[in-house]
Order: structure tokens, then C-alpha cells, then sequence
């Protein structure tokens, strides 16, 4: 059970991608065919390296 912010956001993060089964690439992929903004109007983009480093726990998701 996550306790923190970052815990909770990497648990919810690894188990969408197994839950989908899909591949780092096809998830990028499919962010890259879809846009959307956060509350302050600004275009989200998922790189690569962004989702690497959520999958392994380094980093999280900012302010989306």
C-alpha cells in the first residue's frame, strides 16, 4: 500500500501498463495521438525518459 504521493503514483502507473499489457513504446505512442492540457492550459507530453523514470519509481508525474 502506497504511502506517499510518489509511491501511489508509481503503483497506479505499473499496474495500468500491466494491466494493458502494452509495451513502453505503444503507451508513448498513443499519448502522442492524444493531447491534453493540465489546469493551468498547458500541453502535457509523456516522453520516453518521462515514463521510464515513473516506471521505475524515480520520478512522478508533475502537476498534471
Amino acid at each position: 500500500m502506497a504511502n506517499t504521493y510518489a509511491e501511489l503514483a508509481h503503483e497506479r502507473i505499473v499496474f495500468a501498463v500491466e494491466r494493458c499489457g502494452l509495451k513502453q513504446t505503444e503507451i508513448i505512442e498513443r499519448c502522442m495521438l492524444h493531447s491534453w492540457t493540465n489546469m493551468e492550459g498547458k500541453l502535457v507530453r509523456v516522453t520516453k525518459s518521462d515514463l521510464s523514470q515513473y516506471l521505475s519509481g524515480k520520478s512522478v508525474p508533475g502537476n498534471w
